[in-house]
């Protein structure tokens, strides 16, 4: 697997998630960076469902476009769902939202 967790800036390296940050992915993310630098494989792997050959697509959706989100002056962030190709069975849910960690319960249960 390459180095993912590399800035546009030579030599700084980054852990977390961006803007939105969660402490479980932040540390998983900083101990995978560390066994980069230290010329190990990350043990994170986010090219998985590449590795096993599985045929996906991805879609994606702004908060911006939800009629709810608009209404309760919350529509910044989006969805993203990873799902097998032919059988659109979900694989992996991104979300970005001020109110993720209500949303991603749903996911897991369409999951």
């Amino acid at each position: 697997m390459k180095f993912i967790l590399k800035t546009k800036v030579v030599g700084v390296d980054f852990s977390g998630e961006g803007v939105m940050r969660l402490a479980h992915k932040a540390e998983e993310d900083g101990v995978a960076c560390v066994e980069f630098i230290a010329g190990k494989e990350g043990h994170v792997d986010y090219d998985m469902v590449k590795t096993f050959g599985i045929e996906y697509h991805v879609g994606k959706f702004p908060f911006l476009a939800n009629s709810r989100a608009k209404a309760i002056d919350d529509a910044k962030g989006l969805v993203k769902i990873i799902a097998e190709k032919e059988s659109d069975k979900i694989l992996g849910v991104h979300i970005m939202s001020s109110n993720a960690g209500k949303l991603i319960n749903e996911a897991v249960l369409a999951m």
